[in-house]
């Protein structure tokens, strides 16, 4: 019991006058902390292991789920260049369907190569509207791996691709005469792509 709840004694009186409290002495009348035990030291210790392994799994779990994540973003970026090259592929068949389709349309195409400015009116749109057509083809499919796609390789691919079609479809001097008036309509990177397949860089 403390100070507060004990009756002082004569004899106690008589200590306090005497000698006073020394204070590197702890006071009787306080009441005293318990010390700690070896039993509470070891569950201390205990918990301090225990934290340390959960921590540990911890940082291991975050580094499993950083590496699941960096797997399924390349799945998804294959399926995504897979995607894409599919539908430029169908675009691509659907163009050459148009072309040769119809007797009228391949003659229009094939006198426009020969010399563009022979064309006449119908003739001259006709053969505008696919030739812009086939560009608006390219420069869709080429800005896509410019500016979404993250694996280097693929878009030199895809660059790559593209200038071999345009080389193929533009090598005429009617193309190539059409191509100088049109190329201000597309953007720098694509006019930059179709230069270089036609040898103009």
């Amino acid at each position: 019991m403390g100070r507060e709840g004990r009756q002082l004694t004569n004899k106690d009186v008589r200590l306090i006058l005497t000698h006073g409290w020394q204070a590197n002495k702890p006071d009787p009348f306080s009441p005293r902390l318990a010390r700690p035990t070896r039993t509470s030291l070891g569950v201390k210790k205990n918990w301090d292991a225990i934290s340390a392994v959960v921590e540990g799994f911890g940082v291991a779990a975050v580094l499993v789920t950083l590496l699941y994540l960096a797997q399924q973003v390349r799945q998804i970026n294959k399926q995504s260049y897979v995607g894409a090259f599919q539908h430029m592929q169908d675009q691509l068949n659907n163009y050459l369907q148009t072309v040769s389709g119809s007797e009228d349309t391949a003659a229009v195409v094939v006198k426009g190569r020969q010399a563009y400015s022979n064309l006449e009116d119908i003739e001259r749109l006709r053969f505008e509207y696919l030739q812009f057509q086939l560009l608006n083809i390219v420069e869709s499919h080429y800005t896509q791996a410019r500016h979404t796609a993250l694996d280097d390789d693929y878009r030199a691919w895809v660059e790559n691709n593209l200038q071999e079609i345009v080389r193929g479809q533009f090598s005429y001097p009617g193309c190539i005469e059409f191509w100088s008036s049109a190329g201000p309509y597309f953007e720098p990177e694509v006019q930059a792509l179709v230069n270089r397949a036609l040898g103009k860089e």
